[in-house]
């Protein structure tokens, strides 16, 4: 019986979830030879560790065999496993010293990325995307590009695709969009998602020609038309997407929330970087607050 196939015997997995552990266990064949979880974990271990992988991919490695070794009842050689994990944990924690309980909450701190590991994520969710996907993870992908230049909350919820002339003309209050001006660039108007204010500003984002290419993409393998809604969600329910993508394939609950800590933290975290004050305030304002509370609450260094 091949391993993934012991593993569903103990679990029940999600489709991104059993894709992702077949990635892993070929790995390890190819690291530890056939059979390997039949050997001493040592075997294993030492052949993961001189890999010359990603500190990342070395700990998704040693998860995955810990996962094989309890389907299998192994519990010692498992928790030889999980020493190993625990050890790279300890690695992440160290080079990451998180800020007070106050600015980041426990959850947040499990479920903590860093920017490289956010851009593996969404490099993932793009290798799926393709003629056999479902819209449903195309748009996903599109929004997690989005995130990741400016990390708004869920301001992409209910967006309309529309033209500039529709636009000028017709645009609804509290209503966000995907302006195309056909020979400029797309526009993303948006009214800033925050609870926390009676009123909802709007703010406007002209696309990189990168971005503009993928929400394109987007629009023209689904047939989307003007007027049409590229986003048909709530705000609770595309935070519950993208929650639910992101388990699938890290096991980590990546809200728009982490995702804006994440992102600000690797821009304006470098001392020498804060010296741009003036491109920091204008990232702040896109996000939706000021400078000070970008570095009070989501620049966490």
């Amino acid at each position: 019986m091949e391993p993934i196939d012991l593993i569903q015997q103990k679990r029940e997995l999600t489709a991104g979830t059993l894709k992702n552990y077949k990635s892993q266990l070929n790995t390890m064949v190819r690291l530890a030879g056939d059979k390997w979880w039949e050997k001493d974990p040592k075997v294993a271990i030492k052949a993961i560790d001189k890999s010359g992988k990603a500190d990342t991919t070395k700990r998704s490695l040693f998860q995955i065999g810990l996962v094989l070794m309890l389907s299998l009842d192994e519990k010692e050689k498992g928790e030889m496993f999980r020493k190993e994990m625990d050890a790279f944990k300890k690695k992440y924690d160290d080079a990451h010293r998180e800020s007070p309980d106050d600015v980041i909450s426990t959850q947040q701190k499990e479920n903590m990325i860093s920017y490289e590991e956010l851009r593996d994520y969404i490099d993932k969710v793009k290798s799926d995307v393709g003629e056999e996907t479902g819209k449903e993870l195309h748009m996903v992908y599109a929004i997690l590009e989005s995130l990741i230049r400016v990390p708004v909350r869920n301001d992409h919820a209910g967006m309309i695709y529309t033209n500039k002339r529709d636009y000028q003309h017709e645009r609804k209050p509290n209503t966000n969009y995907l302006v195309d001006t056909v020979n400029k660039k797309m526009t993303f108007s948006y009214y800033q998602n925050d609870k926390t204010t009676k009123t909802r500003p709007q703010e406007h984002q002209d696309l990189p020609k990168d971005l503009e290419k993928i929400w394109k993409a987007y629009i023209r393998r689904w047939g989307i038309q003007r007027g049409d809604v590229i986003v048909p969600l709530t705000s609770n329910e595309l935070s519950k997407l993208l929650i639910k993508t992101s388990e699938e394939y890290i096991g980590k609950r990546i809200s728009t929330t982490l995702i804006r800590k994440i992102v600000v933290n690797h821009k304006f975290s470098d001392p020498d970087f804060k010296k741009k004050k003036a491109e920091q305030a204008e990232f702040a304002k896109k996000m939706g607050h000021s400078v000070k509370v970008q570095d009070e609450v989501y620049n966490k260094k």
